[in-house]
């Protein structure tokens, strides 16, 4: 099972298509860190979290919060950061010292970035 959290609802939900057509996988998509956490019961594989969460209302957790919290709760789920910036200091914090396996931009090749290291992560979960 994946988790997307983004907070733009096209591409959430292109995303959420796009993953589940063509890796034939059960997606589920929130459109923010609370309604993701909400439902982390669920004990995804991997959750793919925007790394620029909007803050809507002063209580909303941006993506390094929501991050925390899933391994926190879940310390063996597969995490991909997805951003529409480039932070090439955050990309080493992200990698290096809070265990993300992969800090994906979106663009061009978001899409098959995050196919990749998707049937990656099962091969390897299933190998």
């Amino acid at each position: 099972m994946i988790f997307v959290v983004d907070d733009e609802p096209i591409f959430l939900e292109m995303l959420k298509d796009e993953l589940a057509e063509d890796l034939r996988l059960d997606v589920h998509a929130y459109s923010s860190g609370e309604e993701c956490l909400d439902n982390i019961y669920l004990h995804p594989d991997v959750v793919i979290l925007d790394h620029n969460l909007s803050k809507s209302n002063p209580d909303a957790k941006d993506g390094m919060e929501v991050l925390e919290e899933i391994q926190r709760q879940i310390p063996d789920v597969v995490i991909i950061i997805l951003t529409g910036q480039i932070y090439p200091h955050v990309t080493f914090d992200y990698i290096m010292e809070k265990d993300v396996y992969k800090y994906i931009v979106k663009g061009e090749t978001a899409f098959d970035d995050l196919k990749e290291a998707i049937d990656i992560i099962i091969q390897k979960k299933s190998g």
